[in-house]
């Protein structure tokens, strides 16, 4: 090919990769656009939004500390703001957590593990749709030593959704 034909070719492409970028969904997974430190989120393309993160509502993520206010904060204005929910790779240690309809969550193996002595299940959502989770682990923390007819909840709970995504997450005990 000539180089002026080279170059219009890629003018094609790049406007047709620019306008199926537009199309994105309001809510883009983010977690491969770019930086999601905390406070920064993304804002790249039209169609992107930028993520919260827990730390940025006074979760400390190291697993000993009670998080749980901080966390539901965190996902609560999300929904509002229709943001995501990035809890990296760390450790959350929460009481049960709400899931509503149209939650975006992800991580990178991140934790939510349930207090000690938490009979109810680590996040739980009931009739809700428009659910992404990706990337956690919903750890129940059920002791070794208790019984398998103990009365402890699930790490995850959901009951009457659609549109639900889960994707690489895990639940223990």
């Amino acid at each position: 090919f000539p180089s002026h034909d080279i170059a219009k070719i890629i003018k094609a492409v790049a406007t047709t990769f620019l306008n199926l970028v537009t199309l994105l969904p309001e809510y883009a997974l983010v977690s491969t656009l770019g930086d999601t430190q905390v406070g920064s989120g993304v804002d790249m393309v039209a169609g992107a939004r930028k993520v919260v993160r827990p730390e940025d509502y006074g979760a400390v993520g190291d697993g000993v500390t009670n998080d749980t206010a901080a966390v539901q904060a965190a996902i609560d204005d999300a929904k509002t703001r229709k943001l995501w929910v990035d809890f990296g790779s760390k450790t959350y240690l929460v009481d049960q957590l709400s899931i509503t309809t149209d939650n975006f969550w992800f991580g990178t193996n991140a934790i939510l593990k349930a207090v000690d002595g938490l009979n109810q299940d680590v996040a739980r959502g009931l009739n809700v749709s428009n659910i992404w989770l990706e990337g956690i682990v919903f750890d129940g923390a059920k002791p070794s030593t208790t019984s398998r007819n103990a009365a402890f909840g699930q790490g995850l709970h959901l009951l009457k959704g659609s549109d639900v995504v889960i994707r690489h997450c895990k639940g223990l005990n």
